[in-house]
């Protein structure tokens, strides 16, 4: 897959600052530091698997994943591997909660209890 900027794997449509953590929108969903910076790694992430490009304004904690940046289940897939390995996490034995995941908040917040037991 290639961006919006040819970038093999990008496709995040570019920002008026030319940066994706600038222009992601973490609201008061995401309260601590720890929390947006997840939110702005896992921004990238999102953009990484989207089949589409992504507005970096449309990645909010409330946005969800299937319904509001249009992943698929094989999209979905590949963003939770990319999330284990850029986290530095593991999802299994955890399953409950990935199945519970509908926003993009959803998954930031299991990505931050999940580093914290780390």
């Amino acid at each position: 897959m290639s961006g919006t900027d040819g970038t093999p794997g990008t496709n995040v449509t570019p920002s008026a600052s030319g940066t994706l953590g600038a222009n992601v929108n973490p609201d008061t969903s995401v309260a601590s530091d720890a929390g947006a910076l997840t939110l702005t790694r896992f921004a990238a992430l999102i953009a990484n698997v989207s089949r589409d490009p992504v507005r970096p304004e449309t990645i909010t904690p409330a946005a969800r994943l299937a319904e509001d940046l249009a992943l698929d289940s094989i999209s979905l897939v590949a963003l939770l591997a990319l999330a284990e390995e850029a986290f530095g996490i593991g999802f299994s034995g955890h399953s409950k909660q990935v199945a519970g995941i509908q926003t993009v908040g959803d998954a930031v917040e299991l990505i931050d209890s999940l580093t914290a037991t780390v």
